[in-house]
């Protein structure tokens, strides 16, 4: 991606994040879900967070977060479950860093993160 001018770059991450958000549920719930596709999310925020866009980089983290804390609904065991847990709060905690880089202009956002980082703690209290 490197090697693409910046501004290819900036429209390439858009439409990879459309797709990210188009499929990312679908490939993530609780029977598919692998490292090699959580590796991919990651990386695609990371793509963001590199470029600059630490908007969307935030909002791939948080959907990632999202799609942890809904496998716990299909996870049978207590471990799997605080496993599942564990990372949609490190996911969410680190979509709240990203909009926080906006320093307010992402309001909405940090509050959705901080509400779902509460939800993740009462249920894993």
């Amino acid at each position: 991606m490197q090697r693409l001018p910046g501004i290819y770059v900036s429209d390439l991450l858009e439409f990879t994040h459309e797709i990210f958000r188009a499929f990312g549920r679908r490939c993530c719930d609780a029977s598919s879900r692998s490292a090699g596709v959580d590796g991919r999310f990651e990386k695609a925020a990371q793509y963001f967070e590199q470029s600059g866009n630490r908007f969307h980089a935030g909002q791939t983290r948080f959907n990632m977060a999202l799609t942890y804390l809904s496998s716990t609904l299909r996870e049978s065991t207590s471990s799997g479950k605080e496993t599942l847990l564990r990372r949609a709060q490190t996911y969410a905690a680190a979509a709240l860093r990203d909009f926080q880089h906006y320093e307010g202009r992402a309001a909405d956002e940090e509050t959705r993160c901080q509400q779902l980082i509460d939800d993740i703690q009462q249920q894993l209290s």
